[in-house]
């Protein structure tokens, strides 16, 4: 019996019945002496009603606020007081001072939030007239202004309500690194990414990606996107962009004495970060597009291109179905256009016909304007570049005229690869005529690229990577016809030196990049047109071939150690140079970063680029072409130049270039000194070895 008396559970409640005597009924009347004949008196204090009942094998059934039963049987039901048992006290109590935490917390937050409206409100009232806010984007997409009146007389003390603010260029906040704090300091605990918690680190890695990446592939507006970061929003802005962004940074990233190893481990930490927060989306939004398709662009610099198209063209097929959102018009224009313009580039590249495209003729950037973002650029590489004065960068009209180049080389992809029918001399000559039209229509801008001493620091990157393309794109065009035995000897010459003229000046235009801004700073794709305009003159050309290939591989090397997917595309050239007759330069090895080129497996060339060679198909392009074309491809370049003001009966009058465009058949005294006056202030790096003879090469 003691045995059970001791092993029952302990109430909840003490029952305390402060003066009861003379009887042994009640939760508290008995005491040690229960059994015993002397006269019982009251406790002094409130006694375990389960020791008292389990003395009377029972048990105490009340409950806060309610008399037990034994109490009420004895009709002391109004003595009857039960309290909480000391340890159920203090656990309630516990219990309370985190709720009074979280309240207080929450109330901190809210009274900060109350702040920040306050400051926006008054940026807003101040700026009026001066410029200082664009309406449109302080305005949530989908509402009136009376709305965001009506927004602004209710404090958002319920978070409700994210005011975006956004005055002045949005490329000086980020680009110019870790001098610019860009996080609230009442926010501090907030954090875009775990990846790093070194916000100057952060804000670096920013900078390389809008200076070197985002001017040639605008995937996002970059204004929206720094309104959203700055305010810690997630409508234009979310952690997995900010990494996807950082881990392209990473590419980028260098010491001073060049050693980039921290930076390549890091970058494969964002890289993962990304797809841990990706795959935890529950659906797609224009944000999540634009993340997998800068993701495309970190996988493909790190070797893996045919693993990470599988992003890319998620992203492009996403866009056909996603809601909108909160985006603007302007915003969606521009990542519609930014990735489709990717995905077209890539397309060209391995020679396959794009996934969910839009049509080539729709207008572009019909809602954006020219004039409001990214109107700033500045050649930042390093932290301390952030005090260099910055330049006009007219970021916004280069990604346009990116996108219209796009489109025609859509349909060139399209007529090469797509289309059912046989391809004419007409459809090539009516898309020649669309290449030549849209760089004749180029603003001055940029379209001149012709640099003094004084103003070479004006030259922006972006728009030699516009013209690169263009000079690709036209030798894409025409290389196929270069296997075609049905035409004359006369014809196949100028074909071939349309062909080989492009190439030329595309690769001046690289080797002009190499000098102004260094190789090692060039956007992922700009290896292909390398490789395309050298593998050209190495097929086609008759002086000039060993220079064209030692200065491919110098670019390919300067480019190696922030992209290893140079690695495998240097072992591809190498076959190309060797199956052509030629012999690899002799320091190859060390160019290659100590690799040979037979290191590299098939599986390395076809995770590269999706082919086990960069180089056109032309044996298999060849059987597309109209079996007429050779008698018909004639007169219809005839009649092209004439229409453009040249002589059909001149022999040698056969050229379709611009008059700023240099002929193939031009004498090497006139070629010398045109090339020597375009290069006459190009700054050149004594220790530099001077690969490339334009001289000889603009004379094929």
């Amino acid at each position: 019996m003691l045995a059970r008396i001791a092993n029952e559970p302990e109430q909840k409640y003490v029952c305390c019945l402060p003066s009861f005597q003379g009887t042994d009924s009640g939760c508290t009347a008995a005491t040690k002496q229960v059994f015993s004949g002397r006269a019982r008196k009251a406790l002094d204090s409130a006694t375990p009603a389960t020791f008292l009942f389990a003395l009377r094998f029972d048990q105490c059934d009340g409950s806060e606020g309610v008399a037990c039963t034994r109490c009420i049987s004895r009709n002391v039901a109004d003595q009857c007081n039960y309290e909480l048992h000391l340890k159920t006290a203090k656990e309630e109590l516990i219990r309370k001072i985190r709720n009074l935490e979280i309240a207080n917390q929450e109330l901190v937050s809210s009274i900060r939030e109350k702040d920040r409206w306050i400051e926006n409100v008054v940026n807003l009232v101040v700026n009026k007239g001066h410029g200082g806010e664009d309406p449109e984007l302080l305005k949530p997409s989908g509402q009136t202004y009376q709305d965001l009146v009506r927004a602004l007389h209710h404090p958002p003390l319920d978070r409700g309500v994210a005011l975006r603010h956004d005055s002045g260029s949005s490329l000086d906040s980020v680009q110019y690194g870790s001098d610019v704090n860009m996080d609230s300091d009442d926010e501090s605990s907030f954090r875009w990414t775990s990846v790093t918690t070194d916000e100057s680190r952060i804000h670096h890695l920013m900078a390389l990606y809008f200076s070197w990446v985002h001017p040639v592939h605008m995937l996002f507006s970059e204004r929206h996107f720094m309104g959203s970061y700055r305010n810690k929003n997630k409508i234009y802005c979310t952690n997995s962009l900010i990494n996807a962004i950082c881990a392209l940074g990473c590419c980028y990233e260098e010491d001073e004495q060049g050693n980039n190893a921290a930076s390549k481990r890091m970058g494969e930490r964002f890289a993962q970060q990304v797809l841990c927060e990706t795959k935890n989306e529950t659906q797609m939004t224009p944000v999540s597009a634009v993340t997998y398709a800068i993701l495309f662009l970190v996988e493909l610099s790190s070797g893996k291109g045919a693993s990470a198209y599988t992003h890319l063209r998620l992203a492009v097929e996403s866009l056909r179905k996603i809601s909108v959102g909160n985006w603007s018009a302007e915003a969606f224009e521009i990542t519609s256009f930014g990735i489709h313009t990717l995905n077209t580039a890539w397309a060209a590249f391995t020679y396959q016909k794009p996934a969910a495209p839009i049509s080539p003729h729709s207008n572009v950037f019909i809602k954006v304007s020219h004039n409001k973002s990214d109107a700033y650029w500045k050649s930042y590489r390093f932290p301390k570049d952030s005090g260099k004065d910055p330049i006009t960068g007219h970021a916004i009209e280069t990604a346009k005229e990116f996108t219209q180049l796009s489109q025609v080389i859509f349909q060139t992809i399209r007529v090469w690869c797509g289309s059912k029918g046989k391809v004419s001399a007409q459809t090539l000559l009516r898309l020649y005529r669309q290449f030549t039209s849209w760089k004749a229509a180029l603003p001055e801008h940029l379209a001149i690229l012709e640099f003094s001493a004084d103003s070479a620091p004006q030259a922006l990157p972006h728009v030699f990577s516009l013209h690169i393309q263009y000079y690709v794109a036209i030798c894409q065009l025409f290389v196929p016809l270069l296997e075609c035995k049905e035409f004359s000897a006369a014809a196949m010459d100028h074909i071939r030196g349309v062909c080989v003229s492009s190439a030329h000046q595309g690769l001046e235009l690289c080797q002009r990049y190499r000098y102004l801004f260094s190789n090692r700073y060039q956007p992922p794709m700009q290896a292909f047109c390398l490789l395309h305009l050298s593998d050209l003159i190495l097929r086609q050309g008759k002086q000039g071939v060993e220079a064209t290939i030692l200065f491919c591989f110098e670019m390919l090397s300067e480019s190696l150690p922030g992209f290893p997917m140079v690695g495998p595309m240097q072992a591809m050239f190498c076959e190309s140079v060797l199956s052509c007759g030629y012999k690899l330069p002799a320091n190859v090895e060390k160019l290659m970063d100590g690799r040979t080129w037979q290191s590299y497996s098939r599986e390395d060339k076809l995770e590269c680029c999706q082919r086990l060679t960069y180089a056109q198909p032309v044996d298999m392009l060849v059987e597309r072409l109209d079996p007429d074309i050779a008698q018909v491809f004639e007169d219809e370049w005839h009649e092209h130049i004439e229409n453009h003001g040249g002589n059909r009966d001149a022999p040698d009058d056969m050229s379709i270039f611009d008059d700023d465009e240099s002929e193939p058949t031009a004498s090497k005294a006139s070629s010398t000194k045109s090339s020597t006056s375009s290069r006459r202030h190009v700054k050149r790096n004594s220790g530099d070895q001077r690969a490339m003879d334009l001289r000889l090469m603009m004379n094929p």
